[in-house]
C-alpha cells in the first residue's frame, strides 16, 4: 500500500505549523512528505525534504494527493489550481 503523499507549499511562517503536523502523521505511518514548495528556502532540501519549484515537479518525487497551502494570499489561487489540476485535495490556509 502506497501512504498518501503531501506536499506543502510555503515552508515558513504557518508553514512551519504545518510541516509539524505533517511531520507528526508521517511518523504515525499516516502518509509521506512528498516534497516541499518554497522558492524563498535557496536550498535543496528542508529538514530532510526535497524542495522544488512547483507541484507538477513535487510528482518526481512521490505521490501528490494532498496539497497544503501556506503561502502569501496573492499566490493562493493560481497555487490552489495547480495543485487541483494534479488531482490533489487542497488545504488552503485563509487569511486572518
Amino acid at each position: 500500500m502506497t501512504l498518501p503523499g503531501v506536499v506543502l507549499v510555503g515552508a515558513r511562517g504557518y508553514g512551519l505549523h504545518h510541516r509539524a503536523n505533517i511531520d507528526r502523521l508521517v511518523a504515525a505511518g499516516v502518509c509521506a512528505l512528498t516534497a516541499v514548495v518554497d522558492p524563498t528556502l535557496g536550498t535543496t532540501t528542508d529538514d530532510g525534504a526535497v524542495v522544488v519549484a512547483d507541484v507538477v515537479a513535487a510528482r518526481d518525487h512521490g505521490p501528490v494527493d494532498v496539497v497544503v497551502i501556506a503561502a502569501p494570499i496573492a499566490a493562493h489561487l493560481p497555487l490552489a489550481l495547480a495543485a487541483l489540476e494534479a488531482g490533489a485535495d487542497v488545504l488552503l490556509e485563509k487569511p486572518r
